[in-house]
């Protein structure tokens, strides 16, 4: 009551001074608890966001690396070349069976990405060979009890984590052979991967000081972990952490006390292979930047009463410069962080993190220019970055990507809401929307594709293939986008690179016969079996002129080369008694490297083909040696056809009875002994292993009926067709 009265009594101008500093002070105080609350909570969601973001790219790294696992065990496992070795053993009298096993580990290997010794347990001889011990029996193995343990019986890949058994450092891959199998495998396929190569994935990952990552299996081991002193261990009941690996939904978030220290943890369920991904955190560090921005905020609340306090004594001037330079120091640092906060999001979008609503609300909210009703995704990938690694070092790439994203901008900024990113360190995703609709739209955005291809390589000077999405109607297409225009560019290879790639480009295969198609592959060898070069190059041709009519996609086409190359070293170790053979693994990456047809023909019609006939020229053998190799070669490509004595020595240039003499001594047996007795090998191979019906065998093998096929069968073999098949069925 006696402040009242002093008021009352005081003079206007101290009541006017009471009033403006009361109507200052209040909001500023409270306007500065608000603020610091909202900010610190903003920061610390987006603290959250980014370590839950840590979590799922170790998450998607992992199980890239056992689904690679995966598929190399299954494409080893699956191998007939594998299946067989282990099925006769190492030491046989088939030893060229172990070599070619040894050759197709080596070739996996050598291509993959990721460092692996590979060991192969042949089971009915306790014995094993590795690329780390080389053969050795299988006592001698290291990890022989630990497999005791786990036992034989199982029908897919097995993950070993480190630490499970003694002195077992390595993460191992378990995969019998042959992938499905009845009583008991022939043998296990095992790989050893060195754990540092996984480790490095969680050291990079940013999650603090005392941050650290658990990675546990379906079991709930310990699978990896920054220490290395926790592997191996298990996640108990007992454990505060067992409820985050036993959590049923795909994300889990809480809090745990551990001396007196509060941590934050976070899981990830893959659905890959049912493993949790844990991170622990302590809450200091996560809350730290939300307590930095609270203080900073209060301290800039009490800033603000200060300047209220003179803005009360001064005037209303003296209050609003500072807070006008405190706002342009925030935007200014708001912009300048802008372009990769952009970048995060759409890089986000193209990969299908982001829902619809999510990406939606944060491009009205920050203005980034991607608008519209319909969305195309144009992918500009350089069409030989090995070429530009060479010439630009790692900065100078980064300024040319930057350059090149800008240009793209600029040329597509006038007619169209667009956007870029680089998903990749050779590629350059243009987000294009638009509203217009129907074929108007679509030809305006293949011109602008196009315009893109000729920009880039007048003022770049870059070759580059562009792959161009078909439309879609939301942002939640947009990843689907992507993937589709990722697609087309597997394209390239049969379209040629530097070109413009769109779902209308592709053309499916027209018809062209299979048997018309392998007649070419033989043909070509054959041709190269008789040193003829020439007629090579033209089956060669043939083969490229159906291609695509017969295959529609990259992986196909290589293939097809690559068993040319496979056929040709073949034909060169059995020619050269010394154990010569091709560079293969040279070959190979020379093959990959290839972006059109017609460099792949030019390559092998330059460099291939005089390769392997220089070979077989060198080749240290008799002439009469090398005839009747050429003869056999030609027997085992044509062995469907109908054969006969004077056929072949016409072929060859010699006599009839000039080649059947020369067979003989060779190989000690007639020249009709030895087609009748390859096409039954042939028949037992067809019957063991494939579904084909025992008239098509019949009609392939050159017989005029069923009953003569079956009599003649019998006569070599003691079975009949139908029961040899039954037989060898049973036996597998």
């Amino acid at each position: 009551m006696r402040y009242t009265w002093e008021l009352r009594n005081s003079s206007f101008k101290r009541r006017l001074l009471f009033i403006i500093v009361l109507v200052s002070i209040i909001p500023v105080l409270i306007l500065g608890m608000l603020s610091s609350y909202n900010a610190a909570e903003i920061v610390q969601h987006e603290v959250d966001r980014n370590h839950q973001m840590v979590l799922r790219q170790i998450q998607f790294q992992f199980d890239q690396f056992l689904k690679s696992m995966d598929k190399t065990s299954i494409q080893l496992a699956d191998s007939s070349i594998i299946e067989k070795s282990v099925e006769i053993g190492p030491i046989s009298n088939d030893l060229g069976q172990t070599f070619m096993a040894i050759d197709a580990i080596q070739k996996i290997r050598g291509t993959h990405e990721i460092q692996f010794d590979v060991s192969l347990m042949y089971l009915k001889e306790d014995q094993l060979y590795s690329t780390r011990y080389g053969f050795i029996n299988l006592t001698d193995f290291p990890y022989r009890d630990l497999l005791k343990t786990i036992g034989v019986q199982f029908n897919s890949m097995v993950v070993i984590p480190p630490e499970t058994g003694h002195r077992q450092h390595e993460l191992l891959v378990l995969r019998p052979i042959p992938t499905f199998y009845t009583d008991r495998p022939n043998g296990i396929l095992i790989f050893h991967v060195n754990p540092t190569l996984l480790n490095g994935m969680l050291d990079r990952a940013q999650l603090g000081h005392k941050g650290k990552i658990l990675i546990a299996d379906e079991r709930g081991t310990i699978v990896f972990s920054q220490n290395t002193e926790e592997i191996g261990s298990r996640l108990t009941p007992a454990s505060e952490l067992y409820m985050f690996r036993e959590a049923s939904k795909e994300d889990a978030t809480g809090k745990v006390s551990v001396n007196n220290e509060d941590y934050h943890v976070a899981s990830v369920k893959s659905a890959y292979n049912d493993w949790s991904y844990i991170a622990i955190t302590p809450y200091k560090e996560l809350t730290g930047k939300a307590a930095d921005v609270r203080k900073y905020t209060l301290g800039a609340a009490g800033l603000l009463t200060g300047l209220a306090l003179l803005l009360a004594l001064f005037g209303s001037n003296r209050l609003y410069s500072p807070i006008q330079r405190m706002q342009q120091k925030v935007q200014g640092e708001f912009r300048e962080q802008l372009p990769y906060f952009r970048d995060s999001i759409f890089l986000q979008l193209v990969r299908g993190e982001m829902s619809g609503n999510e990406i939606r609300a944060k491009t009205e909210r920050y203005g980034f220019p991607l608008n519209g009703s319909r969305f195309y995704v144009c992918l500009v990938e350089m069409d030989d970055f090995a070429v530009f690694k060479e010439k630009y070092k790692e900065n100078d790439r980064s300024l040319m990507i930057y350059a090149l994203r800008k240009m793209l901008e600029e040329l597509c900024e006038n007619e169209f809401s667009c956007a870029t990113v680089a998903p990749l360190p050779n590629q350059v995703a243009v987000l294009i929307g638009t509203d217009d609709a129907g074929e108007r739209a679509d030809e305006a955005v293949r011109r602008k594709a196009a315009e893109f291809r000729g920009n880039i390589r007048s003022y770049f000077h870059l070759p580059v293939t562009v792959a161009l999405s078909r439309a879609i109607l939301d942002y939640t297409g947009i990843s689907e986008a992507y993937q589709e225009a990722a697609e087309l560019l597997g394209y390239r290879l049969l379209l040629g690179s530097d070109s413009l790639i769109e779902h209308d480009s592709i053309r499916m295969p027209t018809g062209t016969s299979e048997h018309s198609f392998i007649e070419h592959k033989k043909q070509i060898v054959s041709a190269m079996t008789k040193g003829d070069q020439e007629e090579a190059k033209v089956y060669l041709a043939k083969l490229v002129e159906a291609i695509p009519q017969y295959m529609h996609n990259a992986e196909s086409v290589l293939g097809t080369f690559a068993y040319l190359i496979g056929e040709f070293d073949r034909l060169v170790r059995e020619w050269n008694e010394d154990g010569g053979r091709l560079d293969t693994k040279e070959l190979y990456k020379q093959l990959l490297a290839m972006s059109s047809l017609q460099q792949t023909e030019r390559w092998f019609g330059e460099t291939v083909f005089p390769l392997v006939a220089n070979a077989l020229q060198d080749a240290n053998i008799p002439k009469r040696t090398k005839l009747i190799q050429q003869v056999l070669q030609y027997i085992h490509l044509h062995f469907e056809s109908d054969l006969s004595l004077q056929q072949v020595a016409d072929t060859f240039q010699v006599t009839p009875p000039q080649l059947s003499r020369l067979f003989r001594e060779e190989r000690g047996e007639s020249f009709s002994d030895y087609i009748l007795r390859y096409r039954i090998e042939k028949a037992k191979e067809w019957l063991s292993n494939t579904e084909m019906p025992i008239k098509e065998i019949a009609e392939r093998l050159g017989y005029a009926s069923v009953q003569n096929f079956t009599r003649g069968f019998k006569q070599m073999t003691n079975d009949a067709p139908g029961y040899y098949r039954k037989k060898s069925r049973k036996e597998v």
